[in-house]
């Protein structure tokens, strides 16, 4: 009987521990669950107290009102942003849904988008995405008009400023334009190409002897991360050719840029102001600012002193060799706006704009253009042989002219490079209040069976398609309607998930440079090829960037034996978010060339 009752205690105590656990989890669960619901209400009590509740009922109404009216759209188009985020996931990144967006829909047909919300500050007005190539040209060629201003995230607008040239537009945008345009002047780039050969001649003899020192090593697998490399080679040049800072002379200055940029490049990417990310790439950005800036108010007053001799004019001591700054006070000066205080404000917001546009593109091209190169497939090393046999022919002490004329295929290996790892595969520009865009609609149209007009009810956003049908879909080219879009209103012009496409361009996950030389691309997809933006805000940094890497290929060739090696089973080209394709884990390598193949011989003869 006593074993009994022992028995009997024993399951009445473990019953009441697994009760007490249920309730416990229970209890957990259910303030965990509390507590989210309590940040969600205060969240929407914040939002809806700044916007007004009738505000945001009215633009909810302007949102059904777009989804309804927009022509081509489906039922299950008509979804909320988790949704949309969740097919964004399910499709495994931007450009795969957007190609199946465009596979159920007509493929020149415009259709609304949520995710891109996240990415601009107006968050509150509607975005409508555009996809076919002539759209997205003919929405450039209107950009000057219609003053069409870069959406950007609010944060970016913290970190450089209300003034910076991605932002503005009209006047304002061409002034500034045209000022730091003059980096970009025959002469400088001229002036800059010396210190460009001799920093990537640099870059990679450095790479091969930290290769050569590793296998020395107990541990002879150890890589290199080529774009770490390429990155801080890339820096130190531009810090030099742009604002006169010579890491020899300065190394601590310059080692001060260096950590400031790199966490601003990860704040760029973060878009919640609040997280340590990004305040710490806002305190950076500031300081970066700051010493750019004395730097230049020196340049700027020595260029001053310069022209306020008018018996000098014509004997003014010529630009500095590699300092860019030097160029940009000039045009100021020049243009007679050197001495307004708003101006000067609009010149310091553009500063660091120059080490983001001509950094970060050659940065992650120019390892991409390495992994392609030196893929042991037989589009690798035949665009490799012929890259070589490009610069054998080549003059032995290049011009600029050179370089810009004399490269046909290097230009094709970083056009192709660009079309497979896009660093932006869209833009977003925004119409404004009361402004009209009336988009030609050529092809793909509504039969004429009933003409209809399909206007929305809403005051502000409207989309309007004349001559559209409510029938059966049609595709005769020869027939013309317009579709009017009234601002306020986001374009999202998407332009990279055309890339990939076999309808434009022939095996399009296969790296052949030779597609942009022998001809037979087409017009329309020379048209969708736009991976450093159009119209007014293409990229100020292209040309530099260009040049940067074709006398990168141009120094790495000039070794016939340098090769970068790498386990291709291991390393591959995915998607990610900025730059929206890129090599993976930076390309980890081994770089070898006439003098590790020296070395290797010698030890293997020992």
């Amino acid at each position: 009987m006593d074993s009994l009752r022992t028995m009997m205690n024993m399951k009445k105590d473990d019953s009441m521990t697994t009760t007490t656990a249920v309730f416990m989890v229970a209890a957990t669960t259910t303030t965990i669950t509390a507590l989210a619901a309590a940040s969600w209400i205060l969240v929407w009590y914040q939002n809806n107290k700044t916007n007004g509740y009738k505000k945001s009922i009215q633009e909810r109404q302007e949102q059904k009102n777009l989804l309804r009216d927009l022509p081509g759209l489906v039922p299950w188009y008509r979804s909320g942003f988790w949704l949309e985020f969740a097919a964004l996931i399910w499709h495994g990144g931007l450009p795969p849904l957007i190609q199946a967006r465009r596979r159920a829909l007509p493929r020149d047909f415009t259709f609304t988008f949520h995710w891109t919300k996240c990415l601009v500050q107006r968050q509150d007005k509607p975005h409508v995405m555009l996809t076919h190539p002539q759209d997205i040209a003919y929405i450039f060629s209107q950009q000057r008009k219609l003053a069409l201003p870069l959406a950007m995230p609010g944060t970016i607008h913290l970190l450089h400023g209300a003034q910076n040239m991605q932002e503005l537009s009209g006047a304002a945008h061409s002034f500034y334009r045209k000022i730091f345009s003059s980096l970009l002047s025959p002469r400088a780039l001229t002036s800059f190409l010396p210190y460009i050969e001799q920093a990537m001649d640099q870059l990679w003899k450095s790479a091969e002897q930290e290769t050569t020192a590793q296998q020395q090593q107990a541990s002879s697998t150890t890589m290199i991360v080529l774009r770490e490399s390429i990155r801080r080679a890339q820096f130190f040049l531009m810090a030099q050719i742009l604002y006169g800072i010579d890491v020899q002379q300065e190394p601590e200055l310059a080692a001060q840029l260096q950590r400031n940029f790199e966490l601003e490049d990860a704040a760029v990417v973060d878009f919640s102001p609040r997280s340590k990310t990004f305040q710490n790439g806002l305190q950076a950005s500031k300081e970066t600012r700051q010493i750019l800036w004395d730097r230049f108010l020196q340049t700027l007053q020595t260029v001053q002193k310069e022209h306020s001799n008018k018996n000098n004019n014509n004997n003014k001591t010529p630009n500095e060799v590699g300092n860019a700054f030097y160029a940009i006070a000039e045009a100021l000066v020049e243009s007679g706006q050197d001495k307004d205080e708003s101006v000067l404000n609009g010149i310091q917001d553009n500063l660091i704009l120059l080490l983001e546009a001509s950094h970060g593109t050659t940065m992650n091209v120019t390892t991409a253009i390495m992994y392609y190169l030196n893929h042991s497939d037989t589009d690798g090393v035949a665009a490799m042989q012929r890259l070589r046999q490009e610069f054998r022919d080549f003059p032995a002490h290049p011009t600029l002219s050179d370089f810009k004329e004399k490269l046909p295929f290097a230009d094709a290996v970083i056009n192709e490079t660009l079309r497979l790892c896009p660093i932006v595969g869209m833009i977003i520009l925004f119409l404004d209040q009361g402004k009209r865009l009336e988009l030609p609609r050529r092809q793909y149209l509504w039969s004429e069976t009933t003409t209809t007009k399909s206007t929305t009810t809403s005051t502000n956003s409207k989309i309007t398609t004349a001559g559209a049908s409510s029938s059966s879909f049609d595709s005769d080219k020869n027939k013309k309607t317009t579709l009017t879009l009234t601002g306020p209103l986001h374009l999202v012009l998407a332009s990279s998930h055309w890339y990939r496409d076999a309808s434009l361009y022939d095996n399009p996950n296969q790296f052949r440079p030779e597609r942009w030389l022998d001809g037979t691309m087409s017009e329309l997809a020379k048209t969708a090829y736009c991976p450093f933006g159009g119209g007014v805000h293409i990229c100020l940094g292209m040309h530099l960037a260009k040049l940067v890497m074709k006398v990168n290929l141009y120094c790495f060739c000039k070794d016939e034996h340098r090769r970068v090696i790498y386990d291709a089973q291991k390393v591959g080209v995915r998607l990610h978010v900025f730059p929206e394709w890129q090599v993976t884990d930076g390309l980890p390598c081994q770089v070898v060339g006439r003098n590790n193949n020296e070395n290797n011989e010698k030890q293997q003869t020992t």
